[in-house]
C-alpha cells in the first residue's frame, strides 16, 4: 500500500450527548471532520460518555467514510449517577483493510490499534483519556508501562489532562505541570515506549499559532495544552506537520488537533532511529537514566531547555551504543 501522508485527528468531545441533542452533536462532529483540512484518515475521540449499548447503536452516525470503528465504553459513576469517560477510534475505508490488531488496555481510558502498511512498516496508536488528578494519572502511566505492546512504531495521542512543561499552561494557572511522582512514572513509561512530544520536535512543522487546546473563561480565564501527540524515534525521522483546529464552544471545551506524518519522506542520511531494545538491557538503561537525572537537575536553565538538552544527550548515547552493537 502506498500512503504518502498518514493524518490522525484527536478530539475530546466532552460527551456525545443523548436524545435529539446527541443526534445533532454527533452530526456536527461528523460534518466538521468531513470538511476539516487536512482530511483525517483516523479519528480518535475521548470522553464520549456512552455505555456499551449506546456506542454500538450510535456508531453509524460517526462512521467515517465507510471504515471501521472501535469503541471503549464509558463506565458508570455512582456519585454523579452518570457514565463517564470512554474513547473511540474511527478509521477511514482506505486504511480499514490494513488493521492488524486492536483492543482496550484500560476500560474507558485507553485503547490501541495497529496497522500493517507493508514493507515492514507497522504503526500502532494509543488513544488515551487520562484522569484529571495526578495520583490517578501516575497509576495509569505505571500500568501502561507494564503492558506488552505489539511490535510497531508507536504514536500516543489524546487528552492527557496534564502538561510536561509549565510553559504549556497559562501564567494564571497555579501549581506544577504534573506531580513529582507522576513525572517519574510518565518518564519511565515514555522512555519505555520511546516517544517524544511532537510539539517540540523540529521534524514536525507547526501549522498556525494556537498553543492551547483547552480553555476555561470563568472565574478567570486559564488555558492549557492538554491534548497532544507523541511519536517514537522511527516516525520522528519521517517528519510532517501538526496543528490545533479552532475551538467550537458549542461542541466541546477542547479543540481538535491533528498530526500528519510524511511516510514518503526518507530518513536523513546517517541518522539512527532510537534503539528501544537498549532499554531492555539493565546496564544501558541505567546509563541513560543517569544522563537524564544529571541534566534535568541542573537549575541554571529553564525546564524546557534542560528537557531538550537531556533528550539530545540520551539520543547521542543511544546512537553510540547502537553503532557499537552493529
Amino acid at each position: 500500500m502506498n500512503i504518502q501522508n498518514l493524518t490522525i485527528a484527536s478530539y475530546n468531545v466532552s460527551t456525545l450527548g443523548h436524545d435529539i441533542h446527541g443526534v445533532n452533536k454527533r452530526n456536527e462532529i461528523k460534518d466538521f471532520f468531513d470538511k476539516a483540512n487536512p482530511q483525517a484518515s483516523i479519528i480518535l475521540l475521548q470522553e464520549h460518555h456512552l455505555p456499551l449499548e449506546d456506542c454500538l447503536e450510535n456508531t453509524r452516525q460517526l462512521d467515517y467514510k465507510g471504515g471501521a470503528s472501535f469503541w471503549n465504553h464509558a463506565v458508570y459513576n455512582a456519585l454523579g449517577d452518570r457514565f463517564k469517560g470512554g474513547t473511540a477510534i474511527i478509521v477511514g475505508a482506505k486504511l480499514t483493510p490494513f488493521i492488524l490488531d486492536n483492543g482496550v488496555l484500560v476500560e474507558s481510558r485507553v485503547q490501541y490499534i495497529v496497522f500493517d502498511l507493508g514493507e515492514g512498516l507497522k504503526i500502532g496508536i494509543l488513544n488515551v483519556y487520562a484522569h484529571n488528578h495526578t495520583v490517578a494519572r501516575q497509576r495509569l502511566w505505571s500500568k501502561l508501562r507494564l503492558c506488552k505492546f505489539p511490535e510497531a512504531c508507536w504514536i500516543l495521542a489524546g487528552d492527557l489532562n496534564m502538561t510536561e512543561n509549565a510553559e504549556d499552561r497559562s501564567p494564571d494557572y497555579t501549581g506544577k505541570a504534573m506531580g513529582d511522582r507522576e513525572r517519574g512514572a510518565w518518564f519511565n513509561f515514555s522512555v519505555e515506549l520511546g516517544i517524544n512530544d511532537v510539539f517540540y520536535l523540529d521534524e514536525f512543522r507547526r501549522i498556525g499559532v494556537k498553543r492551547h487546546t483547552w480553555k476555561r473563561e470563568k472565574p478567570t480565564p486559564i488555558w492549557s495544552r492538554l491534548d497532544c501527540f507523541y511519536v517514537d524515534g522511527v516516525l520522528q525521522q519521517y517528519g510532517g506537520r501538526h496543528g490545533i483546529w479552532q475551538k467550537m464552544d458549542h461542541i466541546s471545551d477542547h479543540s481538535a488537533i491533528f498530526l500528519q506524518i510524511y511516510l514518503e519522506k526518507r530518513r536523513f542520511k546517517g541518522s539512527v532511529p532510537f534503539n528501544n531494545s537498549i532499554l531492555k538491557d539493565a546496564t544501558s538503561k541505567e546509563e541513560l537514566l543517569g544522563i537524564w537525572s544529571d541534566l534535568t537537575k541542573d537549575q541554571s536553565s529553564s525546564y524546557s531547555d534542560r528537557f531538550v538538552s537531556a533528550l539530545s544527550r540520551i539520543k547521542e548515547e543511544n546512537d553510540l551504543i547502537t553503532k557499537k552493537e552493529t
